[in-house]
């Protein structure tokens, strides 16, 4: 414990402790329980309802429209790497997105309704409330939202040594049981507490990060996967959910792919992710 300053204390610990009221303390609001993130998330989305399903089609468009640009290997993309790594695409995902834009276009513009909403066209059996009305305005726009907080709260949590001393504290329960690192923990309960999309991204990040095998992601995700599908059965869309899952899983997959035909950044992760936990294993051990 002596080998730490209070400065170096001061800076695993504060941001540590907020990461875990943010995102790993339960709090309940009009009888249902959730977390702060949550909760931060669903009040932005009601501030901003009407912007937020104009928000969604502008993503979509804009990821369709380069990933198609970026099967050329434009300059423009390939000399920045932020946007070559979000926006390229193979060809076959160039067409799913290409089949994304043009469906949320179709349930944006109400293609196929009558003014009561009802399904006057072919074109409404996609833009109906019950199919591309739901996913645009009940589930993409809450997405965006939480990705948005996630993005900019989950350093908090990944950034600071919180992973690596719940790792190292947690080990040796975690992996005999579930077989899994002790970090997943965190994984495991932010899903369970608060919202699947967290672990989604936290679970992604370990696995691109090489944190996770191919085998321990499954398995933290296969929590991830009940939380998804109890609210999907709740909302009557788990049918769909069954053919999302295993294109969630096909994209992490090529992402993973992707990462290993560059083993120089890889490698440099996997010094920088050993040296962490060593530090987090010795910090524990004094406390």
């Amino acid at each position: 414990m002596g080998k730490y300053t209070s400065k170096q204390l001061i800076g695993f610990i504060l941001p540590s402790v907020v990461g875990i009221l943010l995102f790993m303390i339960p709090i309940q609001v009009d009888d249902s329980w959730t977390i702060v993130v949550k909760l931060i998330a669903d009040i932005i989305g009601d501030a901003f309802a009407g912007f937020l399903p104009i928000l969604c089609v502008i993503i979509v468009t804009v990821s369709a429209v380069l990933g198609v640009a970026s099967l050329g290997k434009p300059s423009f993309i390939t000399s920045y790497p932020i946007i070559n790594e979000t926006f390229t695409a193979t060809p076959i995902w160039a067409i799913i997105r290409v089949i994304g834009c043009l469906f949320i276009w179709i349930t944006f513009l109400g293609l196929g309704l009558d003014a009561d909403g009802e399904i006057a066209g072919p074109l409404g059996y996609i833009s109906t409330g019950d199919a591309g009305g739901f996913v645009l305005d009940e589930l993409l726009t809450v997405l965006v939202v939480i990705f948005l907080l996630a993005g900019l709260l989950l350093p908090l949590l990944l950034d600071f040594g919180l992973l690596e001393f719940i790792g190292a504290l947690l080990t040796k329960v975690m992996r005999p049981l579930f077989k899994i690192p002790g970090r997943a923990a965190v994984d495991c309960i932010t899903s369970w507490i608060g919202d699947g999309t967290l672990g989604v991204m936290l679970t992604a990040n370990q696995y691109e990060g090489g944190y996770y095998s191919e085998r321990e992601a499954s398995i933290v995700f296969s929590s991830v996967h009940h939380v998804f599908h109890r609210r999907a059965r709740a909302s009557g869309t788990h049918g769909l959910f069954r053919l999302v899952l295993p294109a969630h899983l096909l994209g992490r997959h090529r992402v993973r792919v992707h990462r290993a035909a560059h083993p120089a950044a890889l490698d440099e992760k996997g010094q920088l992710s050993r040296r962490g936990q060593s530090n987090a294993r010795q910090l524990a051990r004094g406390i």
